[in-house]
């Protein structure tokens, strides 16, 4: 599905892409490596798919880790039941031509979400950076949505390991357009992300997906 593209900012120097590519090459196609049973290679992105009905990948009640992507991994934690297991996809990718924010996670729904329905839910994942020397400093919230009336909301939330307290929020409603935040202030080597949707009755379109990205220096 087409997928929305985020703003593209100043690109950070010291990202090292040259090196992202080259280490992204070795983690996908290195045989020899350990993958997560379940995670499996997404068709023309660099980077690995769970089907959401998939207890390999996806199982709240023990949880599994992804491969690692270059120096990150997801874990997905928890749904709402308006989550369709059968046929929703999480997607996490690396996309080089977005130097700040690279890591891309994306809840994509088929069917797509709304179409004049009250229709709302959440998903709770962890994204973890298993270099020592880093932390996450910035996220961006974007979607794919035809919808232009502004009967929708997305948040995307960050929270402390046992999700009992909210610590950073970004939202974004009508009309579809990414929306950045800083977390380097946590200096967070893991961030707990809830991501939620709500799409009113009399809504006129639909969303196709939620999408994070996030970026490390």
């Amino acid at each position: 599905m087409r997928k929305f593209s985020p703003l593209q900012l100043t690109p950070i120097s010291k990202f090292g892409l040259n090196s992202a590519i080259f280490l992204l090459g070795a983690c996908l196609f290195n045989t020899g490596s350990a993958q997560a049973a379940g995670w499996t290679l997404n068709p023309g992105t660099a980077g690995y798919l769970c089907n959401l009905n998939d207890l390999l990948c996806f199982n709240p009640a023990a949880p599994v880790d992804s491969p690692v992507l270059v120096d990150k991994f997801v874990t997905l934690l928890d749904r709402s039941t308006t989550v369709n297991v059968n046929t929703d996809v999480m997607e996490f990718s690396l996309d080089t031509s977005d130097p700040n924010t690279p890591w891309h996670l994306t809840l994509d729904f088929n069917p797509n979400r709304g179409i004049n329905l009250d229709d709302n839910g959440f998903l709770k994942y962890k994204i973890t950076i298993t270099d020592p020397t880093k932390y996450f400093d910035q996220v961006k919230l974007a979607n794919t949505s035809t919808i232009t009336n502004g009967l929708y909301t997305l948040a995307t939330s960050f929270w402390d390991p046992t999700y009992t307290t909210q610590i950073i929020t970004t939202i974004l409603n009508n009309p579809p357009s990414p929306d950045g935040i800083s977390v380097s202030s946590l200096n967070a080597q893991t961030l707990y992300v809830r991501e939620d949707w709500n799409v009113q009755a009399g809504s006129n379109g639909v969303v196709d997906n939620i999408q994070n990205t996030f970026g490390a220096p």
